[in-house]
């Protein structure tokens, strides 16, 4: 892509609940929030630095970015964030919105994030003071969106004003899809049992069993 255009397309997965909530926001802000609206949840707490809780819509720049679902050095990434959306739904949902010059909208690299929370699982433990390194590197390589050429590892929007409702258009909204994200999981589980110590990386368990209790056939 070369710098300077004019919009872009974002994606952004939710689920029917979460996008009913959207309409029912009050007259004039309809749509998505980046107070409510997150691609990918937060990691935050009493303890954790500020810079990890940036106020956000996220998206991605494919419906399913190969960089993201076959991922080696952060393999349970897709499956974990295909599995936020199961919450008060059993179906999945892909929205899409052009991204306009009027828009706050960056692109960052996720992969600056998952490193450290890797690394973390690995080793059983981590620093205020890594994970703070690490939220900068991701704030701080941040690109305007419409600016964008390529070269993040996992590329995502962060887009800081809110979207309106009549931008969203509904790509496909799914309930068989998490026959796909089932299969994934269980592959992934099984790959990482058959490494020592990467199953603490991130236990697939969780996502299995969820997963099961939808009526898949």
């Amino acid at each position: 892509m070369m710098g300077g255009l004019s919009k872009m397309k974002m994606y952004h997965y939710t689920n029917p609940e979460a996008y009913r909530e959207m309409k029912k926001e009050s007259p004039g802000r309809e749509g998505l929030s980046p107070l409510t609206c997150m691609l990918i949840p937060r990691y935050e707490g009493p303890d954790w630095p500020m810079s990890s809780s940036i106020r956000s819509i996220k998206g991605l720049l494919e419906p399913e970015p190969e960089s993201w679902k076959e991922n080696k050095e952060f393999p349970f990434l897709w499956v974990r964030l295909m599995n936020s959306f199961f919450i008060n739904s059993d179906e999945l949902m892909l929205l899409s919105c052009e991204i306009l010059p009027k828009d706050d909208a960056y692109i960052t690299d996720r992969a600056n994030i998952e490193r450290e929370l890797y690394r973390e699982g690995r080793e059983g433990t981590t620093t205020n003071e890594r994970l703070a390194a690490a939220f900068e590197k991701y704030w701080g390589e941040r690109v305007p969106a419409l600016e964008y050429q390529g070269g993040f590892e996992l590329p995502q929007f962060e887009v800081l004003t809110p979207i309106e409702f009549e931008r969203l258009n509904v790509e496909w909204v799914s309930k068989t899809k998490w026959r796909e994200i089932y299969d994934l999981a269980k592959k992934q589980e099984e790959e990482a049992h058959k490494k020592k110590g990467e199953t603490q990386v991130l236990p697939a368990e969780l996502v299995l069993e969820q997963i099961k209790e939808l009526d898949l056939r």
